[in-house]
């Protein structure tokens, strides 16, 4: 049977790389929540309340569906009356309370409280938002009367606290309500813990890459932090967070301070391409929405306000932030042209024509919450993280391209750097040494001291990439002459007129050029030459001058086999790219060379 063969590119084998680590942790939570055993053979039964109530403040009593229309603007209700069937003694009664507080009572006793005044903290006007259960203690029939107060602190949320109050009155037990809700929100559980965990594994990748060398865009980063924060507010919602949280007051702080983050960071990752005067107002859109979070915290900490009244200041300032995102992506893309924002521009417009629906929504209650944002957020991320992806692959590509490159260069440098240690040089000067041996023993001591000084030198040069002082390579350069020195006698003088020495330079910059004047100067003359070497300072640049009388050369020729003009440029090139110096040649035949390196001042640190 013939075999398959699938080729992926490295962006297609990462991007199933973190989709298949993001599902796999994603199904072990899931089914790690997921009740087994005896909970799995029961199903949720819903419950209907008959009766009346009537609101605070007033004696008239209304029939008691699961409208409660009159309670529109009712800060306070009690209901009496009983279910619409009858309830087994060790049943439990669930029900949702959304930011108020609870009081049910059988036949005049108390039951179930939450949500007062002793039980929370005082920073916090209510105890947030959570699943209620009790246990029926007795059977209870049509004859036995229920009395449920409900009241809530916040006057934007009496009427749809009361009404999803009566519409989650069920009964079942823990597993049977956590299947029922899993099976209500799956698609905003599974999304988020997917995109959660494929944010904070593109972050840990990203900077791995970081770590390894390989430059990463900080839209990368702020992506990921977008993504993370605005999973984790999806993942907080009360209607399956508390199923697993008992600090309800916590997710209510949360869920604002998740949501103000991800504004932050979605501003900031779009700010991060921008390169015109958007950028500005970008960066002061990001400063308001960081200052209206701190704003938040402390009054928050001084309890002038909690995470649920700060939800229509903080839709007001979302909504404006979103229209001059918007604003400032349009005006680079179609005013400045300055960057390509088309991996942006459909799922970012779509994910704000959602956002803009969900603020409306927030005021009139038309649909329940999320059902455009989710679907638009889900858009979002999977564009984005398609670019990031892509961009991640491109920094791949590039950290790989530029290693080779440096490799490349440092073997290049290497195999310059060992040519200026020429076989000829060593062989030489070991053979000189060893006549020494013979006849003048104490000045081959010192020959040879000298001798392992240059190798180790030249050595030292190979794995430097530094400006080392001047002080430095100019013993470099005494140790050369030295043995030159010992070689040629009186046909190579030397002299030495160092006025400025405090200062920095790339290695091995002056010994290749005082080795051309000896080898290509002064010793192709039969009765050799002088070598002047010379340093100056003025306030800004340093000038160091190698002069030989040797027999010259055109500047228009390569000198000697090429190589004068091979160790010159490659002189020169190190001088610009490391300090910023330049090097001048002057040569006619016959009569000598000068070359002068101009470097700026770089004092040695002390």
């Amino acid at each position: 049977m013939k075999k398959i063969q699938v080729n992926l590119s490295l962006k297609q084998r990462l991007l199933l790389l973190l989709i298949l680590a993001a599902v796999i942790l994603s199904g072990i939570i899931i089914v790690r929540l997921i009740p087994y055993g005896s909970q799995c053979k029961t199903e949720i039964a819903p419950l209907g309340f008959v009766g009346t109530y009537h609101t605070d403040g007033s004696e008239t009593s209304h029939p008691a569906d699961n409208k409660l229309v009159s309670a529109f603007q009712s800060k306070g209700i009690v209901m009496q009356g009983y279910f619409n069937r009858p309830l087994l003694k060790g049943e439990h009664l669930f029900f949702l309370m959304e930011y108020m507080e609870v009081h049910i009572s059988l036949n005049g006793t108390p039951l179930f409280s939450f949500g007062t005044e002793e039980s929370r903290s005082p920073l916090v006007r209510s105890s947030g938002m959570s699943w209620g259960s009790l246990v029926i203690p007795e059977d209870v029939s049509s004859a036995d009367e229920w009395t449920i107060e409900l009241s809530s602190k916040y006057q934007n949320n009496y009427y749809s606290a009361y009404r999803d109050f009566m519409d989650s009155l069920q009964t079942g037990d823990s597993g049977a309500l956590a299947r029922s809700i899993m099976q209500k929100y799956w698609f905003y559980i599974i999304g988020g813990l997917v995109f959660f965990f494929l944010s904070i594994l593109l972050f840990l990748f990203a900077l791995a890459l970081s770590v390894q060398g390989i430059a990463i865009h900080p839209s990368v980063y702020l992506f990921s932090g977008f993504a993370m924060t605005s999973c984790f507010w999806i993942l907080l919602s009360p209607e399956y967070s508390t199923l697993l949280f008992e600090n309800t007051a916590l997710i209510m702080q949360l869920e604002p301070l998740c949501i103000l983050s991800s504004g932050v960071f979605l501003a900031a990752y779009l700010g991060s391409f921008m390169q015109t005067k958007a950028k500005r107002v970008n960066n002061i859109t990001t400063a308001f929405l960081l200052l209206f979070i701190v704003g938040f915290l402390i009054l928050q900490l001084m309890g002038f306000t909690d995470g649920y009244e700060v939800r229509t200041a903080m839709v007001i300032v979302l909504g404006l932030a979103a229209l001059a995102e918007t604003g400032e992506i349009l005006y680079e893309e179609f005013l400045c042209r300055k960057h390509d924002f088309r991996f942006l521009m459909v799922p970012g417009l779509l994910f704000l024509f959602t956002a803009l629906w969900e603020f409306l929504n927030y005021a009139f209650e038309w649909f329940p919450p999320g059902r455009l944002l989710f679907p638009g957020f889900i858009l979002l991320m999977a564009a984005q993280l398609i670019h990031a992806i892509r961009y991640i692959r491109s920094a791949i590509l590039m950290g790989l391209k530029t290693q080779k490159l440096e490799n490349e260069l440092t073997q290049n440098r290497i195999s310059i750097m060992l040519s200026q240690i020429q076989p000829h040089f060593l062989y030489n000067s070991l053979l000189s040494i060893k006549q020494l041996c013979d006849t003048q023993p104490r000045k081959a001591s010192v020959a040879l001291e000298h001798f392992s000084y240059f190798l180790r030198g030249s050595l030292n040069s190979l794995s430097d990439t530094r400006l080392i002082p001047f002080e430095k390579e100019l013993s470099h350069v005494r140790d050369y002459l030295y043995l030159e020195k010992m070689r040629f006698e009186e046909r190579l003088n030397i002299e030495w007129d160092i006025t400025f020495s405090d200062f920095l330079l790339p290695p091995l910059t002056l010994q290749p050029i005082v080795e051309n004047a000896v080898r290509y100067g002064i010793t192709e003359r039969e009765d050799g030459g002088t070598l002047r070497i010379h340093s100056s300072r003025t306030s800004e640049w340093v000038r160091i001058t190698v002069t030989d009388d040797g027999v010259g050369f055109s500047e228009n020729e390569s000198g000697t086999d090429g190589r004068i003009h091979i160790g010159l440029n490659n002189v020169r090139w190190r001088l610009e790219n490391q300090c910023g110096g330049t090097l001048q040649l002057e040569s006619r035949p016959e009569t000598g060379t000068k070359v002068s390196i101009i470097l700026p001042v770089k004092e040695v640190p002390e």
